[in-house]
């Protein structure tokens, strides 16, 4: 069973962008995978710490993409990657200290923060990228 579902209406229209958070759906359905699958410790630890580094890969490149291109809001949008990635960070380190987690909570607050992310914060990308590219095309007739 696919915990997260792709669906159309969460590309905002720029390739690479796209592609990876298709990526971090990815990377979200094969935790909840493992952890459905009873997956020992370590090998879910394994998954956890490789959605934790794509994610930190994902929003370095979105930031830079967003520099880029001069794009307003820059900076609230970075604290919120901030704060997303130390929840997951400090999650993970409980994960590898043999704390208890509540996976189920920890599911779903993945799969929400990530789709209200894309169709909210990150849609405004796909708009500015395509206003920006609309004024260039324009400009340069």
């Amino acid at each position: 069973m696919v915990f997260v579902e792709w669906r159309d209406d969460y590309n905002i229209n720029v390739a690479t962008v796209d592609q990876q958070h298709r990526s971090l759906v990815e990377l979200i359905n094969k935790l909840h995978e493992s952890l459905e699958r009873g997956d020992d410790r370590e090998e879910i630890g394994n998954v956890f710490r490789a959605l934790v580094d794509y994610t930190i890969y994902h929003f370095a490149e979105e930031e830079k993409l967003m520099a880029n291109s001069h794009m307003p809001d820059l900076d609230d949008h970075q604290a919120r990657h901030r704060q997303f990635t130390a929840r997951l960070s400090d999650l993970l380190v409980q994960w590898g200290m043999g704390e208890e987690i509540d996976t189920t909570d920890l599911l779903e607050y993945l799969k929400s923060w990530l789709v209200r992310h894309i169709l909210v914060d990150d849609m405004a990308i796909g708009k500015h990228l395509a206003r920006a590219t609309s004024r260039s095309t324009t400009t340069s007739r």
